[in-house]
């Protein structure tokens, strides 16, 4: 089998061509659709299997324009989905010139900004000298303050005598007042010592409960396995797969899973191709220590397809499924998990090489085993402030 590749042509085609190649669209197209594009670049329906040629390919919502040229050289290019008259004359516009030479893109002159002359500025004038203000003569000077004079001091005389008043002797102090004395005085009143209550022996320390196995703290979890099935486009199939989660609130529980698929003949094509897939997916799960097993997990699919050993395509498909299953008591701090599990793609995969196709919605049916464990425990410790209690009686 011929190698495909992408070949991207720059589109510069304006003449009918003289000739008409067969051309084979894709199921479901209108040929009235068609039609205008098909006659004014030269394409008629018919076989497309030997000679010059162009067909249509799709895959999911991705469309790909195949062309065999003279020499049986085949090149492919990935188009936008038709929606309109115009967009079906700019795809056969694209075959039409992968069939012939093809039109190089032409190179855009440089573009050079103009010189534009320096711009004139007016000359700057010098500025005016402040004005003092208006009833201030610029000649006129200030007068200068005298200091006042002082006024004298008057004082007496100096042969008046000074007038001088006698003070008054100080009173006696009054007699104290006479003492009397008790014949018979009372005792004061006796109290009895405040002795201090002694220590406790055996101080009681409070202490929080143990935990019930319902509040159980989020736990780090993880599982490795793998298993087998069957695929409405593969057959037979295996699948590897691993998951990591945390325990939120016994029994909930949430994860990441991945998992990955080998080469497998698609059913329905020559046998010489093949699909290989890598999973993803988002996990919520009722998953208590040993027991059943409930999870609903939505994700994507990476898929590659070959032809002979040779890359064709690849795409993404986003998938939804339910896993049921069984988990057995732990040992040594793993458990074996036994499940089922079914899913579904949410978008159809359609593949069309020359005269051969496959595809559909893919539909996945199989079963698991896997070890699963935890991680440690996070350990409660006591607070350093436990306050003793003291001790009753004694």
């Amino acid at each position: 089998m011929r190698q495909r590749a992408l070949v991207l042509v720059g589109l510069a085609w304006t003449p009918v061509a003289a000739t008409s190649e067969p051309l084979r669209l894709p199921p479901g197209q209108s040929l009235g659709a068609w039609e205008e594009a098909m006659v004014l670049y030269g394409f008629v329906l018919g076989d497309t299997s030997a000679g010059p040629a162009a067909w249509l390919v799709v895959f999911g919502d991705k469309w790909y324009l195949c062309v065999r040229d003279g020499a049986g050289r085949e090149t492919k290019a990935q188009v936008t989905a038709p929606r309109s008259t115009e967009d079906r004359l700019e795809i056969l516009a694209l075959a039409r010139a992968m069939l012939g030479e093809g039109v190089a893109p032409g190179v855009l002159p440089e573009l050079v900004a103009p010189e534009l002359p320096p711009p004139e500025l007016p000359p700057l004038e010098p500025e005016p000298p402040p004005d003092p203000g208006p009833g201030v003569p610029e000649d006129v000077a200030t007068p200068p303050v005298e200091p006042p004079t002082p006024a004298p001091v008057v004082g007496p005389a100096p042969d008046a005598a000074p007038d001088v008043q006698p003070v008054p002797a100080p009173a006696p102090d009054p007699p104290p007042p006479p003492s009397v004395v008790e014949e018979n005085p009372e005792p004061p009143p006796s109290v009895d010592p405040i002795v201090a209550p002694d220590p406790p022996r055996d101080p009681v320390v409070v202490a929080p409960p143990a935990p019930s196995p319902a509040s159980d703290p989020a736990r780090l979890w993880f599982r490795l396995g793998g298993g087998g099935g069957w695929s409405t486009l593969t057959g037979a199939t295996g699948l590897l797969s691993g998951s990591v989660g945390w325990d939120l609130r016994a029994p909930l529980t949430v994860g990441l899973d991945l998992g990955a698929s080998p080469d497998r003949p698609l059913l329905g094509l020559s046998g010489a191709e093949t699909q290989a897939r890598a999973d993803g997916a988002l996990l919520v799960a009722f998953s208590p220590q040993a027991g059943p097993w409930l999870a609903v997990l939505a994700g994507a699919s990476a898929r590659r397809f070959r032809q002979a050993g040779q890359l064709v395509l690849w795409g993404v498909v986003p998938w939804a499924g339910v896993e049921i299953g069984w988990t057995l008591p732990p040992l040594l701090g793993l458990s074996v998990q036994l499940r089922a599990e079914a899913r579904a793609d949410l978008r159809p995969t359609e593949l069309q090489l020359g005269a051969l196709s496959a595809g559909g919605r893919g539909v996945h049916a199989g079963a698991a085993v896997a070890v699963r464990g935890r991680g440690p425990t996070p350990v409660r410790r006591l607070s350093d402030r436990s306050r003793p209690l003291p001790a009753r009686g004694g």
